[in-house]
């Protein structure tokens, strides 16, 4: 078959032209194919974030026979990332040094009732290292199982503290004992935010005149809060559980026996609510100008006194204060000069559902309160003679002060107001 010059031509054109678009098809096949995972399918890893370590679990004679277990718990665990450890059971180690968490993330540690114990006359140096336990620029982790042990009688006369916490965010401190401490058992200092402590127990803190179990003095920024939390004495009656010097705490479920003051407020907007205290001798106390408290579900009984703690709940300076079912029972043989009682720097205070029993000098005091109280559905009740004491006190006040609802039993109670303030509808 001959082909003419024209017709080898045009075939050569159509051969051309095909290769062209199949070249064409062919890149765009490839570019829009996916590149193959060098891993076989199911196989593939997850990210970090989505990994859950396993448990690390020390073994039963770790650190047994040391002479420094403060130094080697402290290289252990500081810069932790991704990990759960597990100590064992129940041990019991005196501390040559301050045990200092440092640097740790996203890290669960586990004491498991292991228990960090001061030695007797404490001689850390400097004195503020004085701490059983330090954590410090940590974040996103959980200590729980941990009982510190301050040795009080054989620290007598010496500064020694609990935990300190600072520089740390979004900490949890879960089951834990705090006890034996002449100073601070828990100290929360600045740049703290989203700190929680669940099931804290501190006892027998006590020593200098300025102790607290728990002593918070955060930034503005910081929040931190308390839930089921037990405090008791079995000796003395050491000074304030909670001292908040600090901002935004949420204290929720607080049971206290033979302790002298629950709660403390200097500064800051704080919620405190479902308190139980037994033989106390304040339960609450607001006296900074610029602290603010909502307070609700707060029973004090069998309250005591002492110098300086004449009411089982003093309200003597604050921006606002709003309380919501409050009852405050005083022990007959004490003769507890109040109940609740304001004071001068009492500003914008609400109550509501409020029974006072047994208080010596008035039930309700208002001492030189320069601004409008409100109170409804109050009871009170006196079971000393009728012409001992008040039911309510009204003394050098400048502003009125309203009650709605009074209840008062016996129902001859006696009201002083010399300057006519009090306005009961």
């Amino acid at each position: 078959m001959k082909f003419s010059r024209r017709t080898f031509l045009k075939s050569g054109l159509t051969g051309i032209v095909v290769l062209f678009l199949w070249a064409i098809l062919e890149i765009y096949r490839r570019m829009i194919r996916p590149i193959p995972s060098p891993l076989k399918s199911g196989n593939n890893i997850p990210t970090t974030s989505s990994l859950t370590p396993q448990p690390i679990y020390l073994p039963d004679d770790f650190l047994n026979n040391v002479s420094n277990p403060g130094a080697q718990i402290s290289s252990y665990l500081s810069g932790s990332s991704q990990k759960i450890i597990v100590f064992p059971l129940n041990k019991t180690w005196t501390l040559e040094q301050q045990v200092k968490l440092i640097g740790m993330k996203n890290t669960t540690v586990d004491f498991n009732g292991c228990t960090l114990r001061m030695p007797d006359s404490c001689g850390f140096t400097p004195a503020y290292d004085r701490y059983a336990l330090a954590v410090l620029n940590s974040s996103s982790c959980t200590l729980k199982g941990i009982n510190l042990d301050g040795n009080r009688l054989g620290n007598v006369g010496n500064d020694e503290y609990g935990i300190v916490i600072g520089e740390s965010a979004n900490l949890a401190i879960q089951n834990s004992t705090f006890h034996d401490f002449t100073h601070h058992a828990i100290v929360i200092y600045k740049n703290t935010p989203l700190l929680e402590f669940d099931n804290t127990t501190v006892y027998d803190n006590f020593g200098m005149n300025t102790c607290a179990d728990i002593y918070i003095e955060n930034g503005t920024t910081d929040s931190v809060s308390f839930s089921n939390t037990k405090a008791y004495r079995k000796f003395g009656s050491g000074n304030q559980v909670f001292y908040v010097n600090g901002f935004n705490s949420s204290i929720d479920d607080v049971s206290a026996k033979d302790v002298r003051v629950v709660a403390d407020y200097r500064r800051g907007k704080h919620s405190l609510k479902n308190v139980v205290t037994d033989h106390c001798q304040m339960v609450i106390i607001i006296q900074g100008a610029s602290a603010e408290l909502i307070a609700s579900g707060i029973i004090g009984t069998n309250l005591e006194t002492a110098h300086g703690l004449d009411s089982g709940l003093y309200i003597y300076a604050c921006t606002s204060a709003n309380l919501e079912n409050i009852h405050l029972e005083s022990l007959l043989s004490v003769k507890k000069p109040f109940g609740l009682r304001f004071n001068a720097g009492a500003h914008k205070v609400m109550g509501n559902n409020i029974s006072i029993k047994n208080a010596y000098t008035a039930c309700l005091e208002y001492d030189e309160v320069g601004e409008s109280i409100y109170l409804s559905n109050i009871i009170l009740a006196r079971d000393f003679p009728q012409t001992l004491g008040y039911s309510i006190r009204v003394s050098h006040c400048t502003a009125h002060q309203y009650i709605k609802s009074l209840t008062a039993t016996p129902t001859d109670m006696r009201i002083s107001d010399p300057d006519k303030f009090l306005v009961v509808s």
